[in-house]
């Protein structure tokens, strides 16, 4: 089941087209710092020195072709449109996918509580503590 809770986060750099930070692969959020972000292309490559490695595997789900992107959207219901900038605007979803792919729970926006989350986590995974 940890393969539910492992996800990446970037943004595009202000004043530098094509390139974006990434956090670093392996890192917990709780560890990650804006100084531990990485510069990456629209690739997937390091852009720059950094002792972060990059996971390309996450990078290229956010580059698929545009019908692995169409089909995604469609299975897992995300709304995209490409912005004038030429970044993207994107629903705010958190999704809980089991590992056949199956949409299990969807959390909308970032005012979802982490207890939940786990308390969610456990449920799928059959670890739930009683209470």
């Amino acid at each position: 089941m940890t393969d539910l809770i492992y996800t990446h986060s970037t943004v595009r750099v202000p004043g530098e087209p094509g390139h974006f930070l990434i956090n670093p692969y392996g890192f917990r959020w709780e560890e990650i710092t804006a100084s531990s972000l990485v510069k990456i292309d629209i690739d997937g490559n390091k852009v720059g020195p950094s002792p972060h490695r990059v996971n390309p595997a996450g990078w290229a789900f956010l580059t698929g072709t545009p019908a692995e992107i169409r089909e995604v959207a469609r299975r897992y219901g995300i709304y995209y449109k490409k912005a004038p900038l030429g970044d993207v605007d994107h629903t705010f979803l958190t999704s809980l996918v089991d590992q056949s792919g199956t949409l299990r729970v969807q959390y909308m926006g970032a005012r979802f509580k982490p207890e939940e989350v786990l308390r969610d986590l456990q449920s799928l995974s059959g670890t739930a503590r009683a209470r």
